[in-house]
């Protein structure tokens, strides 16, 4: 009975593996470069978690909590999650760059001219002042310094960017 039930572990961490790398990898191309809204956090951690429960075969009938199908796929990071820390250290990188680097003038730069009616829409650097939940000019100057950056995008990441909100 220990010969297959070891068998059958080693096969779920195979295709838990094969879905991080496969998967997961393609599903967050480019994220860093993303706008990120609630509906599409919503709807990235509902990908995710039907994927995980789809590689064991665990149904929404037995009511079965999220929280431990993560523990039995040994999530440690959900995918929203990874894509708040990949995000904060492009701004990490970009901050670092030189000055005339033209990526480092087009996150920092303004554009000239009027501005549209209405609400303005969601930008880049949005989503890093709100994860960070500080003023853009701190941000970047903790960016400056590698490992101290590191401590805020884990903080970051440990809040799940929700420390602007009060939650």
């Amino acid at each position: 009975k220990s010969e297959v039930m070891r068998a059958i572990r080693i096969r779920m961490a195979v295709k838990t593996e094969i879905l991080r790398t496969c998967v997961f990898s393609v599903l967050l191309y480019a994220a860093e470069t993303w706008t990120v809204k609630k509906n599409d956090q919503d709807r990235l951690l509902a990908f995710e978690m039907r994927c995980y429960r789809r590689l064991p075969n665990i149904r929404w009938q037995p009511r079965i909590t999220n929280v431990e199908v993560r523990r039995r796929m040994n999530s440690t990071e959900n995918i929203v999650q990874t894509v708040i820390r990949r995000k904060m250290e492009l701004f990490g990188h970009i901050c670092r760059m030189g000055d005339a680097r033209m990526v480092k003038k087009m996150v920092f730069g303004t554009m000239g001219g009027k501005n549209r009616r209405g609400r303005p829409r969601r930008e880049w650097l949005d989503d890093i002042l709100e994860w960070g939940s500080g003023d853009l000019a701190v941000l970047s100057r903790e960016a400056v310094n590698r490992e101290n950056w590191r401590q805020w995008a884990q903080w970051a990441v440990d809040t799940y960017g929700q420390c602007a909100h009060g939650a």
